[in-house]
């Protein structure tokens, strides 16, 4: 076997190996097409230079010159195959190429998504940009593509058949990629660094491992030559990233239906693919787009600020168009949470609770009868973009800052993605939240976790599904909507919920907070002490015992909240895992924890221990291990081998 396989299949396998647990089906897909069309490439060019398809020896062959040095072959070197005597040793040299040039897309396309991923698409999507860009990233560097392309042809000599090959791939390349960078080249030319270092890396790995004494049509490559075919698959492999933003961003370019935008979230079906063959022939310039969602996502993405850390490195293993979505609702939620919480009396607070419900109302159901239009700044850019619903924007322009408006509008795209229903018990935990009023019982406190975080997670839960192709869950649907993975969602986010309450007593006691049911109180003026801000009075052994309480209720909503994570599409259940698992990992800190902390931490080696296992899917192993090793031991089960208890 040639060398060269060898190594392109170990640098594949090491590459696609550390990019699995942010693999997306849009990667899927990509993998397939174009690794399939590298891989046919050589053989089925191959076919119109063999002996049996002109009924010529080999000798008559290689004389030819009627073979077009411009075709796909006559660049990659075909003639290097008809020097071969036997045909069962050109055969295996055809099929050693096309596995080399289907690893090496394959590999590309890889470390691309490795290097790309760490950044939302759509934010290199810049309609304000002068107009002047268009012509300096997509035009210049087209046209000037086409004239080296013709330039070089000219000077190589292409009436001879034995002339060098020096170059010639990059030369046949060049058209195409002018072709990839006149749809992409803004996009191309912002993200360089990216596209320079995803080409860099695989050619320069190619073109040392080659092997020249062997009869591959790949020994005559030079580093250019790899370096334009990966430029090329790269190029490509980015153009479809920035092409999938805009869709997701603006699918109202190429659709008004409902239905058919719900058929477009899923790239392993058909109308994807139209969509966006729609889109890249209808979309002319990025200075066509509506620049408002773009803005509005970056307002939501900084209003997260240091609060939505944890959120935002929980969701890169999500795919960069359901990413951008559940950090925007994230944003909206601790906005709102911010809004009720942060107010300096209780007016303030109900008004700013009564206009999240006017919000909500108006989102899910549409404004009054009598509101026709809006007369201020902010109203009008929001009536021009056709991916708002008409609200009463003048109403909340005059009382939200902008950048606060901005995240409203981002929740106001995706209402109809929502539960109406999720939402507006949400309004009813910042209720309990304002009112401040002692929760009496476990059961108060689990419904208090249910109402904010269970809800939460299931409007997540309504935003992933409809992202990821499983249909509208917002509940008109009632085939796509699936109640039982809804129910363990808001279990999963309940049993978070309360591990959040058990690590906060004291940071909540300082803000003048407590969650803490009364039931667990000995003398409920513990719970005035824990809302005056002195949790020291109460003791740290008192608190840790409220804490462990707390983590009891929690941890009999573990099972429920495995099972919940179980029920969501395959591609984004290792982060949820990952966050649940790491969340979950504050119980075994507090435990062991001699006094009770301010605010207990998992160290952050045990948070990416935890990370590495659940996204490498090792998490539970060690269990399984454990349990497969107990069952080798013990065939009939444990209990079977213990001694009876004297006392029966």
């Amino acid at each position: 076997m040639n060398t060269q396989v060898v190594y392109a299949l170990i640098t594949f396998m090491i590459a696609l190996v550390l990019y699995r647990p942010f693999a997306t089906r849009l990667d899927h897909v990509r993998y397939t097409i174009f690794c399939l069309l590298a891989f046919v490439a050589p053989m089925s060019s191959q076919l119109f230079y063999t002996p049996s398809f002109y009924g010529t020896d080999i000798s008559n062959l290689h004389n030819n010159h009627t073979i077009d040095r411009l075709s796909l072959m006559g660049a990659l070197g075909s003639t290097q195959y008809q020097h071969h005597e036997s045909q069962h040793l050109f055969q295996n040299e055809l099929l050693q190429d096309n596995i080399i040039l289907a690893l090496l897309t394959g590999t590309t396309i890889t470390i691309c998504g490795i290097l790309s991923r760490w950044d939302f698409p759509i934010l290199y999507v810049k309609p304000e940009a002068h107009y002047m860009v268009d012509i300096v990233y997509r035009h210049v560097p087209s046209i000037c593509l086409v004239i080296a392309a013709f330039i070089h042809r000219n000077n190589q000599g292409y009436q001879e058949v034995n002339d060098s090959m020096q170059h010639q791939v990059a030369c046949f390349l060049a058209p195409l990629l002018a072709g990839v960078w006149y749809f992409a080249g803004t996009y191309l030319f912002r993200r360089w660094h990216i596209t320079m270092a995803a080409s860099f890396i695989p050619a320069t790995i190619w073109a040392l491992s080659k092997n020249p004494n062997t009869q591959s049509i790949f020994s005559q490559w030079s580093f250019y030559d790899w370096f334009a075919c990966t430029l090329m698959i790269t190029s490509a492999t980015l153009m479809l990233d920035y092409f999938d933003a805009i869709l997701n961003t603006y699918p109202y370019l190429v659709t008004n239906s409902a239905k058919q935008r719900e058929a477009i979230q899923d790239p392993a079906r058909a109308p994807y693919w139209l969509a966006l063959g729609e889109l890249m022939l209808c979309l002319s310039s990025e200075r066509e787009l509506n620049p408002l969602p773009i803005r509005d996502m970056q307002e939501a993405i900084m209003k997260l600020g240091h609060s939505g850390r944890s959120w935002k490195t929980m969701s890169i293993l999500f795919p960069s168009n359901l990413r951008q979505e559940m950090c925007m609702l994230y944003a909206w939620f601790r906005l709102c949470d911010d809004l009720v919480d942060d107010a300096d009396e209780y007016k303030e607070g109900r008004f700013a609770l009564n206009l999240i419900r006017t919000f909500l109302d108006e989102a899910f159901n549409g404004p009054d009868d009598d509101l026709k239009t809006c007369t201020s700044e902010a109203g009008r850019l929001a009536m021009q973009d056709p991916s708002l619903p008409f609200l009463d924007w003048d109403y909340l322009d005059n009382h939200l800052t902008s950048d606060r408006l901005a995240v409203f509008r981002c929740f106001a795209r995706q209402a109809f993605m929502l539960c109406p229903k999720a939402a507006n018990a949400l309004t009813d935990a910042w209720a309990i939240d304002l009112k401040k009023k002692p929760l009496k019982t476990e059961e108060s406190v689990k419904n208090y976790a249910s109402l904010i975080s269970g809800r939460f997670a299931e409007l997540c839960t309504c935003v992933i599904m409809y992202k990821t192709g499983h249909g509208n869950w917002n509940g008109d649907d009632f085939e796509a909507r699936d109640s039982t993975v809804l129910h363990r969602a808001r279990a999963t986010g309940q049993c978070l919920q309360l591990v959040n309450i058990a690590r906060d007593i004291v940071a909540d006691s300082h803000e003048g907070r407590c969650y803490v049911p009364l039931k667990f109180m000995h003398d409920q003026s513990i719970y005035t002490t824990l809302k005056t801000r002195r949790p020291d009075v109460v003791g740290s052994k008192v608190l840790k015992g409220y804490a462990l309480n707390i983590l009891g209720l929690a941890d009999s909503l573990v099972p429920q909240g495995h099972l919940g994570i179980n029920g969501l599409p395959f591609e984004v259940r290792d982060g949820v895992r990952a966050a649940f698992e790491i969340y979950l990992a504050i119980g075994p800190a507090l435990r062991e924890a001699e006094n009770f902390p301010i605010r207990a931490k998992v160290p952050k080696s045990r948070q990416k221990m935890i990370a590495f296992s659940c996204i490498y899917g090792l998490y539970g192993l060690r269990q399984k291990s454990m349990g497969a090793i107990r069952s080798l031991v013990h065939p009939l089960g444990l209990s079977y081998y213990q001694k009876p208890n004297p006392s029966f």
